[in-house]
């Protein structure tokens, strides 16, 4: 301990919330000398990393804002605490003397084993370096490529709304192509798929056509489609499936499944290779999730590279005065916004239990040959 009338050592490890707040409390006493160990410069605002990532906001703020006079830094980390002599060792080699030591370095949960390909390829935002990593990568995308958020907490929720805010800054692109759709009462443009709302959304529903059937992953994630009520009502927006198949495809597909959204056939149209979500060299270069053919046959993706291929996707329009605006695509995974059953089974413990191709038309539960297709 220390000598009589010798100021109280007080050595604070972690310079988080709880470690700058322990250190100011003790300046109001006047008999304790304290020392802050943290091993960044500057204090880390980790409720505002989401911010960080998505490039809205700096998440770091200069520690001679924060910390009361009277109190140390000493920028380093601890690597030891000799409880016998009293001593913090520090990385560089550096001893801080203690009577007292607050341990203050938090802590870092851990990636959901239960979300298959999680731990080998996501980014945590835990932490200050980490969540630089990500918005390193983020910064090399393609702005409309796809970001997957793995975890609904209230990070998770933070950090897809401030990554849709970046979406919504993108620039809209005006459709000059008339094309021409097939729907209930025969032909009509893009802007009639709006149904004279401002804002529609569609689903790019992928045809196998190899078996002349609706794609079981695209009908799982219709399954998952809300009643558009509230968009249409409340949000002044449309929810429309297109497929490339003839209509009279897509009329007996959609009777059998009992869905009620609209649903529209773009066969005989450029709509789907200019959306890139049909593969047909000879009208576009392949190109599928912003990859060109050679990165997705090296990707194992062939199954999409290939001349009359379709793959899953949506696209954002909007329009105004008559005139139709694209504003956003997204492919694969980009479109699992779509999947409110995982959202469900992410509040469980048993995870999500199937990956996305390996759940089954809805009509064929119960019977022992029902198709499973793999991709």
């Amino acid at each position: 301990m220390t000598k009589h009338n010798a100021p109280v050592k007080v050595v604070v490890i972690g310079g988080g919330y709880a470690g700058t707040t322990a250190a100011n409390h003790l300046r109001l006493r006047a008999d304790v000398d304290i020392t802050l160990v943290n091993p960044r410069p500057k204090f880390v605002e980790r409720i505002r990393l989401h911010q960080f990532v998505a490039g809205n906001y700096d998440a770091t703020v200069d520690y001679g804002t924060l910390l009361g006079e009277g109190v140390s830094l000493v920028v380093d980390g601890a690597t030891r605490i000799d409880t016998a002599a009293r001593k913090v060792e520090l990385g560089s080699g550096a001893l801080l003397d203690y009577d007292f030591v607050i341990y203050a370095v938090g802590s870092t949960g851990a990636t959901p084993a239960s979300v298959p390909g999680a731990a080998e390829f996501a980014y945590p935002i835990a932490e200050l370096e980490t969540a630089q990593r990500l918005r390193a990568a983020i910064d090399e995308l393609h702005p409309e490529a796809p970001i997957t958020v793995v975890g609904a907490g209230l990070t998770g929720i933070e950090a897809a709304s401030e990554l849709a805010e970046q979406r919504r800054a993108l620039p809209a692109v005006a459709i000059d192509k008339d094309y021409v759709f097939e729907g209930p009462d025969g032909k009509v443009a893009l802007i009639d798929l709006f149904e004279g709302r401002s804002q529609l959304i569609v689903y790019h529903f992928m045809w196998l056509h190899d078996i002349d059937e609706g794609c079981p992953s695209c009908s799982f994630a219709v399954d998952d489609m809300p009643d558009p009520i509230h968009l249409n009502e409340g949000a002044d927006t449309t929810l429309a499936l297109v497929s490339r198949v003839p209509y009279t495809r897509v009329s007996q597909f959609k009777a059998r499944m009992g869905w009620q959204l609209p649903w529209y056939s773009s066969h005989g149209s450029d709509f789907n290779y200019d959306f890139h979500v049909s593969s047909d060299e000879s009208k576009t270069p392949i190109e599928y999730n912003y990859k060109d053919k050679a990165t997705l046959n090296r990707e194992g993706l062939e199954y999409v590279a290939t001349n009359g291929a379709d793959g899953q996707g949506v696209s954002v329009f909007v329009q105004d005065g008559g005139k139709v605006f694209h504003t956003y695509s997204a492919y694969g995974v980009g479109a699992d916004v779509m999947l409110s059953t995982y959202r469900f089974l992410d509040l469980t413990p048993l995870g999500r239990q199937r990956y996305i191709n390996e759940w089954p038309w809805h009509d064929t539960y119960g019977a022992p040959d029902r198709h499973e297709h793999h991709h």
